[in-house]
């Protein structure tokens, strides 16, 4: 059984005790940590925050420095390329996603000799299939979409013959994602109200009533939210882009519109910029993992189990529309790109058959 390290990837971020550590994977070579800060300075200060980036933007300005190489070169090795993919997608992907993508490569050069881009084929790739072998198939179908996310991006910089369709994705079986019903949505808000705690009734509003996404919810800017129009506009900033890559909008119901008003009206102060704004401009939130963690300990108080915190509130919003609508509606109020996503945002056995055919009888 693969020991499984705290460590991630290539280029990864680590908690080594009470510190965070940043390291440096290359096949053969011990990977030699840089220490960071304090996780507690990381995570509750933001002073301990900025140091944290600013440690890790100079290091990652060394290894790039240290290590530019000529990418047309069909002779690079395999993890001289990733370590550059990886310094390329770290500008635009959450710390989470990283580390998805850099525990993928970790799994490949685990298990495979480095060797030189050119030479990868089929052969390789049921080797690193085997390599996770005992894995969830979810995490297993998250590894490969990396691999091949990096494949694709080895493919537009050298020219190697790897047929990136034959890499075959492992089948994961779809889940309905669990929601929150109406009673515990009330349940939710009336435990926060009563904690005086406006920066998770925001949280709660926002997604109850809109079920935009978490990472839509932590970049959510205050001039994103048009009243007039009602609108909430889901936007490319410089360094945050929506899941989808496109921009859009979600609308704003009535019951979110006075809660908006009121609460700019009450709470709001002078040069706030963030929905979840610490008040003086900066983010109270810097990862959705500390989002979710405020909802699992609210659910965890009020004796609601068996959720995603943060997924519930989409499938909740699916599965309300759903009903009262259809799945188109709710479709493109949750901006799914293909209904059978929608889908597995809804479970319909609770439905009564007989009350739709009783509803449309003529």
């Amino acid at each position: 059984m693969r020991s499984r390290s705290r460590l991630h990837g290539i280029l990864g971020l680590a908690i080594h005790g009470d510190f965070y550590k940043w390291k440096e994977y290359r096949a053969g070579v011990r990977p030699k940590p840089l220490t960071l800060c304090r996780v507690k300075e990381a995570t509750h200060t933001a002073a301990g925050r900025k140091r944290r980036e600013d440690q890790i933007a100079e290091y990652l300005q060394r290894l790039i420095d240290s290590r530019k190489v000529e990418l047309s070169n069909p002779t690079i090795m395999v993890s001289t390329l990733s370590g550059q993919w990886l310094e390329y997608v770290s500008n635009t992907k959450d710390i989470r996603t990283m580390t998805e993508y850099s525990t993928a490569m970790r799994y490949y050069l685990d298990s495979i000799p480095d060797h030189p881009i050119s030479e990868l084929n089929i052969d390789h790739w049921g080797r690193y299939q085997k390599s996770m072998e005992g894995l969830a198939p979810a995490t297993i179908a998250k590894h490969q979409q990396a691999f091949r996310t990096f494949l694709k991006y080895a493919a537009n910089h050298v020219d190697f013959k790897f047929d990136i369709q034959s890499a075959k994705k492992i089948s994961v079986p779809s889940k309905t994602i669990r929601d929150y019903s109406p009673e515990e949505l009330a349940q939710i808000e009336d435990h926060i109200r009563s904690k005086s705690n406006q920066d998770h009734l925001r949280i709660h509003m926002m997604l109850s009533e809109t079920g935009i996404r978490a990472g839509e919810l932590l970049n959510l800017k205050l001039h994103h939210i048009d009243l007039d129009a009602r609108k909430i506009w889901i936007v490319t900033e410089d360094d945050w882009s929506p899941k989808t890559g496109v921009d859009n909008w979600v609308p704003i119901s009535e019951k979110l519109a006075q809660f908006l008003i009121d609460d700019e009206r009450e709470y709001r102060g002078e040069g706030e910029v963030w929905f979840l704004d610490d008040g003086h401009g900066g983010r109270v939130y810097w990862h959705v993992g500390a989002i979710g963690r405020v909802l699992m300990r609210i659910c965890k108080r009020l004796g609601i189990t068996g959720r995603k915190p943060l997924h519930a509130y989409r499938a909740s919003m699916a599965k309300r529309i759903y009903k009262k609508f259809g799945l188109v509606e709710a479709q493109k109020i949750l901006r799914h790109s293909n209904p059978m996503m929608t889908r597995k945002y809804i479970d319909d056995s609770d439905f009564n058959l007989h009350d739709v055919v009783n509803a449309v009888s003529i």
